[in-house]
């Protein structure tokens, strides 16, 4: 129980957007919005996921968290399904929500980013469960082409200046490479 209240602190809140009217709703907690958008098996499956280090950094996690969310809307929209779960993503539906974001204008990357969720759960519900038959239903057709060179949506790299602090703050060349 220690764990699910720090991993709630972790994931911190949110205030989810309302599907009618689109207006931004009171902020709640994402552990608590994801146990009620997705089933009891696969709430399970990504706490033990999201908690552990298998997704290190705190705002990937939050981000996950969050991508989740928009997939439990996909798989009750074009699946019918009240809650998701492990397999309730098709590649039949992946197609689908990859032409709808397309022509709404969503950056590649940012589609990328959100189908990269569906593949990481996968990938360890397959090693959790032991369960060599789990799968994603992203495929690399499914993924739209990133330009290398475009980096409007890409994170944020350090400036010159900031790498230099970093440098010039750590205490060992290990910590220049790797901050603590």
């Amino acid at each position: 129980q220690n764990a699910l209240f720090w991993l709630r602190a972790v994931l911190g809140t949110v205030a989810p957007r309302d599907r009618r009217t689109r207006r931004l709703g009171v902020r709640r907690y994402r552990l608590e919005l994801l146990a009620e958008l997705l089933d009891r098996d696969t709430f399970l499956l990504v706490t033990s996921w999201l908690g552990s280090e298998a997704v290190p950094a705190i705002k990937s996690k939050q981000a996950y968290a969050d991508d989740l969310r928009l997939w439990a809307g996909v798989a009750r929209e074009l699946g019918g399904y009240e809650r998701l779960f492990v397999g309730a993503i098709t590649p039949g539906m992946i197609e689908t929500w990859t032409k709808g974001q397309k022509a709404k204008g969503a950056a590649p990357r940012t589609i990328n980013r959100r189908l990269s969720v569906l593949t990481a759960l996968a990938e360890y519900a397959r090693w959790k469960k032991k369960d060599q038959s789990i799968a994603s239903p992203v495929t690399k057709h499914a993924r739209p082409k990133v330009d290398p060179r475009d980096e409007t949506t890409a994170t944020p790299i350090l400036e010159v200046a900031e790498f230099q602090a970093v440098v010039n703050a750590a205490d060992s060349p290990r910590q220049a490479l790797v901050p603590v």
